[in-house]
């Protein structure tokens, strides 16, 4: 048993504020070695230091982009599929997404006819459970997504997002890189670090019932919904789109007295009717050529709809990754939703370790041709096989701090958020901390790897995945060098704790990229969070965490739990 002293000072760190972009260098920065273990300046992060080479697979590796190559997409018009094409995927996420991996999103047209978008400005995001939505009343289905990428104080990266409407509850990555979330108008995501590295990165993604399939879509006339919008909404309407937009309208019978819903619902049946076959000679634009040529791939569906939703007034989005595209359309109720128009009916193949695909809990309300049902976007998977939901009402009570902490959570300060906290000697040491008096969390550790997992994206038990078994063992957990003050009788309160440990098979082979979460126990009960963090190459971890003031005086023990994913179990070491 170790005692705690109340702190004789107080423990001050500079909070790294927005960094700036700087477009005057020509290229990335190289990507230093390892840098120590810092304190994490988000919530959700700690630190872990990564030795040895880099990753082999190169090609698998996001990488920073130049913030003045704004991406734009000119539509080709090759509308036929070539002989034995396979299409590949890669899946990141756990549940599967596939093949909606969200890659790529635009949001604008311009005067080229190009999707572009329209704010390129990327806007830090707040992380953690209380970022700012406007979905608060939906059910939500949770994401935990793991990438390998090089970051750089320059520039952003682009990660994969599930969905149109999301944001981030948690992070870790596994060199102890203090990440900033960011995104633009169309919804991309991006990182940034106050320096270069190439690290894992393990994050969970939430995105709310309604985001996943255009439902509930308003009877009013187009003119009507779209005139109480937000002018900031509605999207801008190149003379040119207006013209051939027009062309389009007249042979579709479609104009914007008729009701938003009928408008919408002729669309979508219009582009899922299409066909595997070249286009046929016609003179013209892109634009009318591809709506009305009756053929197509999913990308020219998707950029036919959404530009003459655009023409209409209607907030829409083309979404692509290496397999697919679809778009995502305003919804005035509940916010962006995915509309999929099918397209070559080819075979995928799928890279991917998640044993479960999510599915919508609910349809969409369109017409289903019997060509769009064959398509490997619109196949269901078996019955049951529907995702991981949580429920508005229970989503502040499942894997929630107590409340003394909650507070916390969106900031930016040092140890604050979901994983702040404390840690205490590791092989089963315990603790003991003077302060105020919080409630303790009443979860058991979870027994099975998909309460592991859904531990970690913050809900109930689900399906055990296919994986195998692991060891997680804790060495120590020593006061930081510059930040932590340590006694004979413990560690006094305000002091950064770092903590290491490993995670092994069974047969003693290294785990790595693996998440683990560093937790207070106490009588068995999860008491607080501490943190989060990530395996190296060689199966280690070292996480800093912070000791909070207000922590109840009691006997703590400190556990690691590796959390469970599609190819290794949960285990705990105490």
């Amino acid at each position: 048993m170790v005692s705690a002293q109340p702190s004789p000072r107080v423990l001050h760190r500079p909070i790294p504020g927005d960094i700036p972009l700087d477009d005057s260098q020509a290229r990335p920065p190289s990507v230093p070695s390892a840098t120590p273990s810092t304190l994490a300046s988000l919530p959700g992060v700690v630190s872990t230091p990564r030795g040895g080479p880099g990753p082999q697979g190169n090609g698998d590796i996001q990488r920073p982009r130049p913030t003045w190559e704004a991406p734009s997409r000119e539509m080709d018009l090759n509308t036929a599929s070539q002989a034995g094409l396979r299409l590949q995927y890669r899946e990141v996420f756990t549940p599967s997404v596939q093949p909606f991996k969200r890659g790529s999103a635009f949001d604008l047209v311009d005067d080229l006819q190009r999707l572009s978008i329209r704010d390129p400005a990327i806007r830090p995001m707040v992380v953690g459970a209380d970022a700012p939505t406007h979905w608060h009343g939906d059910r939500r289905a949770r994401f935990v997504g793991s990438v390998r990428i090089e970051v750089s104080p320059t520039w952003p990266t682009p990660i994969p997002g599930v969905a149109g409407e999301q944001r981030v509850l948690r992070y870790a990555t596994s060199d102890g890189e203090t990440l900033e979330f960011l995104s633009d108008s169309a919804g991309n995501l991006f990182v940034r670090a106050a320096q270069g590295a190439t690290v894992q990165l393990t994050y969970v993604l939430e995105a709310p019932e309604s985001t996943f399939a255009a439902t509930d879509l308003p009877t009013e006339s187009v003119a009507t919904v779209t005139s109480a919008m937000d002018p900031a909404l509605r999207p801008p309407v190149p003379r040119w789109l207006a013209t051939s937009a027009q062309t389009v309208f007249s042979r579709l019978s479609i104009d914007s007295r008729r009701p938003f819903r009928d408008v919408v619902a002729q669309l979508v049946q219009h582009f899922r009717s299409f066909r595997d076959a070249p286009l046929p000679q016609a003179s013209g634009d892109a634009l009318s050529q591809l709506a009305l040529g009756g053929v197509g791939a999913c990308r020219h569906r998707a950029y036919a709809m959404t530009l003459l939703l655009h023409a209409l007034g209607i907030p829409a989005r083309f979404v692509s990754n290496e397999a697919h595209a679809w778009v995502e359309l305003w919804v005035p109720s509940s916010g962006w939703a995915r509309v999929d128009l099918g397209g070559w009916n080819v075979p995928l193949d799928v890279d991917s370790t998640a044993a479960q695909r999510f599915e919508p809990a609910r349809a969409d309300e369109f017409a289903r041709p019997p060509g769009y049902e064959s398509q490997f976007s619109s196949r269901s998977t078996a019955a049951g096989d529907a995702g991981t939901w949580i429920s508005a009402d229970a989503a502040a009570s499942v894997g929630a701090n107590p409340p003394e902490t909650r507070a916390a959570q969106p900031g930016p300060s040092p140890g604050s958020g979901h994983n702040a906290g404390m840690g205490a000697s590791g092989s089963g040491g315990s603790t003991a901390a003077s302060g105020h008096a919080t409630d303790p969390i009443s979860h058991t550790s979870p027994r099975t790897p998909a309460e592991a997992l859904a531990a970690l994206a913050g809900v109930g038990e689900r399906e055990a995945l296919v994986a195998q078994p692991t060891m997680t063992t804790l060495t120590d957990a020593v006061a930081d060098e510059q930040a932590g003050v340590g006694t004979a009788g413990g560690f006094v309160r305000g002091s950064v704790i770092r903590v290491r440990g490993m995670v092994r098979s069974v047969r003693g082979e290294t785990v790595e990229g693996v998440a683990v979460e560093l937790e207070l126990v106490r009588h068995g009960r999860l008491a607080l969070r501490l943190g989060m963090c990530s395996t190296n190459q060689d199966g280690r971890f070292e996480g800093t965490v912070l000791l909070p003031a207000t922590l109840e005086t009691a006997e703590y023990s400190l556990r690691a739990r590796s959390v469970a994913n599609a190819l290794h179990l949960s285990s705990v070491g105490e």
